[in-house]
């Protein structure tokens, strides 16, 4: 028996301290839209194509929930390698 592993974003909720999990969702677009969009966005130049650097767009949630004190916070994302994206908000701040 096997099962299939999906994609995920961990996160540590900044009040409790749980570690929480959110799927990621697998953008289901128009091929030439995806292209627009991933150029846009700077993940492949103009002349490439998705399938050749084996790119995919995958959505993240602007929102998530403790799943232990059920508070809401809002969300961040970078594609560095460096870490998340500093921002000025207090992190404790909640929605």
């Amino acid at each position: 028996m096997s099962v299939e592993l999906e994609r995920a974003y961990v996160w540590d909720c900044p009040h409790c301290g749980q570690e929480n999990f959110q799927r990621q969702v697998s953008a289901q677009l128009e091929p030439d839209v995806a292209h627009e969009l991933a150029v846009a966005a700077g993940v492949i130049e103009e002349w490439q194509s998705m399938e050749e650097v084996g790119c995919s767009l995958l959505t993240y949630p602007d929102v998530v929930y403790c799943k232990r004190c059920e508070k809401q916070f809002s969300t961040t994302f970078s594609m560095s390698e460096d870490g998340p994206i500093e921002e000025d908000d207090d992190e404790d701040d909640d929605l």
